[in-house]
């Protein structure tokens, strides 16, 4: 058997492996699947025509229409116990094949003589980041959160961007950004990329798919007049609660952290605008470069701006923390600068396999991520490959 199959066979039982030891122990008996019980309602409202948002409570569905359609035809055919093992099962190999791809990509990039899938070195690199991050997976899984689709979706975007794509590559790479936006509004800080460079045709057709899927998808099925009233639901509940969320013990974001440190809420809310005239800025100085690096420095860059940040979306960084390692490795820079890396990274897996204790609180997890964001810019100084457009 050719090494590559093989490979792909020992994966798949990973994968399946995974499935069993993650996804099973989340039983729906045990009322902690919080989240999962809002996106299950959603998608039950949307079937039966009912409006899936709805005031006054504290979990609230503040996704697109068209995301609680989608959810209504993925679950709505299980009762609860059945969607939650099926989601449960599904999401956790889904993770685990994510982090393969990440790896993959890193490998190719980093990696001398790296032999595509049929170096074992790419199982290697897959179970490490599974290790390093099981903590906030469980616990992403436990809640029976989907951030899985929007990352997902916005890495694919990134992977598969052209300058000079075809109109269908174009309309179908361009959709997974739209429907990533649809489901979390962080993905719009891919837009910059996409402005900077100039790529008008791109950021219309997304715009346009995302009126299309939000509204014309959902007009469909309930009719114009339902579905215009829900769409304006959306808009009106999208920021409902995030003020009260603002300064939850749990919220690890630097917006967060700031506010609940005390700091005036001008001075606060400055600080936080200056950190995102940076990350516009250095994406502009880096909008001809390898895509994968900017959708790296996207990732991080909702980790630290987004006005709500839960400690387990650590899993979000690790693209960043990826090309970091692999740059300073990879330009041969003195050995300080590996050995300070290698300690670094070390402590950041520390805070974030540690998400459920005083870190929230105390801002070390919005430390750490900010330090890699300052270690990643630094990074880019050294080039250690040439980019793919430049390659190409």
């Amino acid at each position: 058997m050719p090494a590559w199959k093989r490979n792909l066979w020992i994966f798949g039982a990973l994968l399946a492996s995974a499935a069993l030891a993650y996804g099973f122990p989340f039983s729906p008996r045990s009322g902690y699947a919080i989240d999962f019980h809002v996106f299950y309602d959603a998608g039950r409202r949307a079937l039966a025509h009912q409006t899936v948002y709805e005031s006054g409570i504290h979990l609230q569905f503040k996704y697109a229409p068209f995301v609680a359609h989608l959810f209504g035809w993925l679950w709505g055919g299980f009762d609860f116990e059945q969607a939650l093992r099926f989601y449960a099962v599904t999401f956790a190999v889904g993770w685990f094949a994510f982090f393969g791809w990440i790896a993959h990509r890193a490998s190719q990039r980093f990696i001398r003589g790296y032999r595509g899938l049929s170096d074992p070195r790419l199982l290697t690199a897959t179970l490490g980041l599974v290790v390093i991050q099981a903590s906030p997976l469980a616990e992403e899984l436990g809640l029976g959160q989907i951030n899985l689709i929007p990352i997902g979706l916005l890495w694919l975007f990134f992977d598969q961007y052209k300058r000079d794509a075809t109109w269908v590559r174009l309309i179908v790479v361009s959709l997974a950004l739209s429907i990533a936006i649809q489901f979390k509004l962080f993905a719009l800080l891919a837009f910059p990329y996409l402005v900077f460079r100039r790529e008008w045709k791109w950021v219309a057709i997304c715009f346009l798919e995302i009126l299309l899927c939000s509204w014309c998808v959902p007009a469909l099925v309930t009719g114009p007049a339902f579905a215009s009233s829900e769409f304006m639901s959306w808009l009106t509940h999208l920021f409902s609660s995030t003020q009260d969320l603002m300064v939850s013990r749990y919220n690890a974001s630097l917006l967060g952290v700031l506010l609940k440190l005390g700091m005036p809420s001008a001075l606060a809310i400055l600080i936080w605008g200056a950190g995102v005239l940076t990350f516009l800025g250095l994406q502009f100085r880096w909008k001809d470069r390898d895509p994968l690096e900017s959708a790296a420095w996207t990732l991080l860059a909702i980790v630290v701006l987004n006005p709500l940040v839960w400690s387990y979306w650590s899993v979000f960084a690790l693209p960043a923390l990826l090309w970091t390692l692999g740059t300073v490795v990879l330009a041969k820079l003195p050995r300080r600068h590996l050995a300070f890396m290698i300690s670094f990274a070390f402590v950041w897996v520390l805070v974030t396999q540690a998400h459920h204790s005083y870190f929230n609180r105390d801002g070390a997890f919005a430390v750490v991520m900010i330090v890699l964001a300052a270690l990643f810019a630094w990074s880019r100084k050294y080039p250690a490959l040439p980019t793919t457009e430049s390659a190409a």
